[in-house]
């Protein structure tokens, strides 16, 4: 899956020859009004220790950034779980951010698409100069007029393959943990400092402290560095092919488990088991003739035996009826 990705992107590479400043990751995370509190230090053997939270059920925000090899960043847009927007959820965000609304709070088709507008803005797309945009697979990066307004503006998506994205995505392996931990930090002071529950109309002023606080051009830049060496590493492991494995597993073969086992065939069995003879008719008593002289050596054979025997009650009547 590495290898198809890596061959995409440099035949786009070698096409366009983009600049670093001219290749982008774009990626979502969520942000909840729970912050995670941070380790506390305490007594030792002091088993209770309080800390505190904002609240015990959060709401959930997704921030979408965007950032390139160069280290330059797009500024976010943040999706709030609301019908309709209001503009003072946004006080506090970074200069230039925009605002979304969906019912769960994370984006869709029609979002991407506002926020493909949005990159094209800040970085002036055209045909004398492209974008690369690296991102994962989701649903609503497969949003037609989003892709359709990509080429019409010269921006090149390419997609991540499934389950490599927490791996070859620079904005989760470096900027999206640190802008998590910077929130909880602001979310922790704010809570000291005015002694109330975080709300949504908190949240766009320490999003907007964290975010300017971690989203530095070294973050940017170490994270296209640590997934290219992933990258390297995916692509020096050398594979083993259907055939190697096949060979070097020795599967019992169905001839050799048949010759393994030592089945008893048919005829052997029906050979050792001694057959059972045909019973003979049960005589009664007045029908056995009493025995005179010394009894032959040999018994009679089976016709003479039959022509010897009375036939019985019920088969007399059956000849007697006509």
């Amino acid at each position: 899956m590495v290898r198809q990705f890596f061959d995409i992107y440099q035949g786009l590479l070698g096409k366009y020859q983009f600049q670093s400043r001219q290749v982008w990751n774009m990626d979502e995370t969520g942000i909840t009004t729970v912050q995670t509190p941070s380790k506390i230090l305490a007594k030792r053997g002091k088993r209770t220790v309080g800390a505190l939270t904002s609240a015990e059920r959060g709401q959930l925000i997704t921030v979408v950034a965007a950032c390139s090899a160069a280290g330059h960043y797009i500024p976010p847009m943040l999706i709030w779980p609301r019908k309709r927007h209001l503009d003072k959820l946004m006080d506090g965000t970074p200069p230039g951010s925009i605002a979304g609304t969906s019912d769960s709070g994370w984006t869709d088709g029609d979002l991407f698409l506002k926020w493909l507008i949005h990159f094209q803005q800040w970085t002036q797309s055209s045909s004398s100069n492209p974008q690369l945009l690296i991102m994962d697979g989701h649903q609503s990066h497969k949003y037609i007029p989003a892709i359709l307004y990509a080429r019409e503006n010269h921006i090149h998506m390419l997609t991540l393959q499934p389950h490599t994205s927490h791996k070859m995505q620079p904005l989760d392996r470096t900027v999206f943990k640190a802008l998590k931990a910077g929130y909880n930090i602001a979310v922790e002071n704010h809570m000291r400092t005015s002694g109330g529950k975080i709300t949504m109309f908190d949240m766009g002023q320490l999003i907007g402290k964290a975010f300017n606080r971690v989203a530095t051009p070294d973050k940017a830049i170490k994270g296209f560095e640590v997934t290219a060496r992933a990258v390297e590493r995916a692509l020096s492991e050398k594979p083993v092919p259907a055939v190697e494995r096949a060979l070097s597993e020795k599967p019992v073969p169905a001839v050799e488990r048949a010759l393994s086992e030592k089945p008893v065939p048919a005829v052997e069995r029906a050979l050792s088991e001694k057959p059972v003879a045909a019973a003979e008719p049960v005589l009664s008593a007045e029908q056995v003739p009493a025995a005179e002289g010394p009894l032959p050596e040999e018994p009679a054979p089976v016709a003479e035996r039959a022509h010897s025997l009375k036939p019985t009650p019920a088969v007399e009547r059956a000849l007697s009826e006509k």
